[in-house]
């Protein structure tokens, strides 16, 4: 009887330190998914821009664009699993209108739609650019226009260039020099 109570505890110990292991490494998944663990060398901007009709605020890893000034009505967000490091306003496509450039870390290098040689999106945490138009007469008033798989280099900085070039500078401070090319970003030097 003695020997079947104990057992009895043991197995309870077993089973709640399995429940407690298992709730721990949700925990920490949950975290790692919305970035706790992103490297600590990244510098978040803080920023404020016109874009169109509309203002751009970039703040605690988030994007906003507001129609109605900085305190107006939100048209459009990213995703509560991207975290934005940096923002551009400027005519990249060189159409004369001006486009907005992020510089994003979210999870995977595609999106919903990959190509069809790849089975499954990875689920690192990597960076991207994403170049969106401003449209009056979209309801979200932003359409996508190019969206980069994982960049190879780590990035500290985006910022606009001499006419219709997009200054990168990455971890080393050695700063690339991109363009806009029939369809997405080309490097030029």
């Amino acid at each position: 009887m003695m020997k079947n109570k104990r057992r009895g505890k043991v197995i309870k110990f077993i089973i709640l330190g399995m429940g407690a292991m298992a709730v721990i490494a949700i925990a920490i998944r949950a975290l790692w998914w919305y970035g706790l663990f992103l490297p600590g060398w990244i510098s978040w901007e803080k920023a404020q821009e016109s874009f169109g009709d509309a203002t751009v605020t970039l703040q605690g890893r988030c994007l906003k664009v507001r129609m109605g000034g900085e305190n107006g009505q939100v048209v459009w967000k990213t995703q509560s699993d991207w975290f934005v490091q940096d923002v551009v306003v400027k005519d990249i496509d060189r159409d004369g209108e001006e486009e907005l450039i992020l510089l994003v870390w979210k999870h995977g290098s595609y999106g919903n739609h990959m190509p069809f040689w790849v089975e499954k999106n990875d689920e690192a945490l990597k960076q991207h650019i994403y170049i969106y138009k401003y449209e009056e007469t979209r309801e979200s008033k932003i359409r996508a226009i190019w969206m980069s798989s994982q960049i190879e280099y780590e990035i500290t900085d985006i910022s606009s260039g001499e006419k219709s070039f997009l200054n990168v500078t990455d971890r080393s401070g050695n700063t690339r020099i991109w363009t806009w090319r029939d369809f997405g970003l080309k490097l030029v030097r």
